[in-house]
């Protein structure tokens, strides 16, 4: 059992120890954080809905965890929300002037991304790492080892 841990962990250190545009193991998907709700105004319509001010973000997930958050190139946008699919498109100039008008400030502004909160899937690689090294450090001897 405790090469088992060896092997492994060895194993997971050379999958994720490869530069990242030669495994593209995991799938890539951009995502959108409310930042700011805008007034239901006909000038904040798009297409026969309302919009809100959102951060765009890619994330990176191996099976269904999320393991890696980055902004995106022009991370600031309107959107819109239906529940198959979300639509976006990146704030302009008069609609930056337009949103201060009607919050009163720009929520962009003072916003900061955090990655930290979007890759719990990184922290359960971390922990099957730590086990393996523990285990392998701590773990019960083979018999052939014991009677040595």
């Amino acid at each position: 059992m405790r090469y088992f841990h060896t092997i492994l962990l060895s194993c997971m250190i050379l999958a994720l120890g490869q530069p990242a545009e030669a495994r593209k193991r995991g799938t890539e998907s951009f995502e959108v954080e409310k930042i700011a709700d805008l007034p239901e105004t006909e000038i904040f319509k798009y297409d026969g809905q309302y919009v809100n001010v959102g951060f765009l973000y890619k994330t990176t997930s191996i099976i269904v965890a999320p393991v890696w958050a980055e902004a995106a190139v022009e991370p600031f946008v309107l959107y819109t929300e239906s529940s198959d699919m979300i639509s976006y498109t990146e704030i302009r100039d008069e609609e930056r002037k337009q949103i201060i008008t009607a919050l009163g400030s720009d929520p962009t502004e003072n916003y900061r991304f955090s990655p930290w909160k979007y890759i719990w899937g990184a922290y359960l690689i971390i922990a099957l790492i730590g086990y393996g090294i523990i285990s392998s450090i701590f773990g019960k001897k083979d018999k052939d080892e014991a009677d040595k």
